[in-house]
């Protein structure tokens, strides 16, 4: 039995598929960052470590291999599972057409304070602010004194 390269199943994927986008993570210089490549670093580099995806999944497949979170639509293992636990396959996620895959939002701390209005309505300040200490000069500035003003923490998606 002939010797396999280390990457034939993504060099034939690519070949297969030249619209496929490739990511190379070179031991050779002792990167932990992974970097769009080239189908020569498949086929010319089998120390380096490589992924390859479909290119409607680019921005979330690099997010996810430089160890960000992201959501799948249609399953959670990326949520759950480290990327060692699930290496490159044909039919990975990252690979297939219906798959919706996004990078996952990141959530803040935002403060906003609310104020009796007219009857049982309250008003609510037209935006948030990073810090209570932000939203309380936003309500001296604006409205001269805090009275019956309530302050809420929120969290937002960023």
């Amino acid at each position: 039995m002939a010797n396999k390269h280390k990457h034939a199943d993504m060099i034939i994927a690519k070949a297969n598929n030249m619209d496929l986008v490739v990511f190379s993570k070179c031991k050779c210089i002792d990167s932990e960052v992974w970097t769009e490549s080239d189908i020569e670093s498949l086929t010319l580099h089998p120390s380096t470590e490589h992924f390859v995806c479909l290119p409607q999944h680019k921005e979330a497949c690099l997010h996810w291999l430089n160890g960000g979170s992201v959501h799948v639509m249609d399953s959670n293992w990326i949520n759950i599972f480290p990327l060692k636990a699930y290496p490159w396959e044909e039919d990975h996620d990252f690979m297939l057409d219906d798959a919706k895959i996004r990078i996952a939002p990141k959530k803040e701390k935002r403060w906003v304070a609310t104020f009796p209005w007219a009857g049982n309505a309250f008003y609510v300040t037209p935006e948030s602010f990073a810090s209570e200490e932000l939203l309380n000069e936003y309500v001296d500035f604006n409205y001269g004194k805090r009275g019956l003003m309530l302050i809420h923490e929120i969290e937002v998606e960023v």
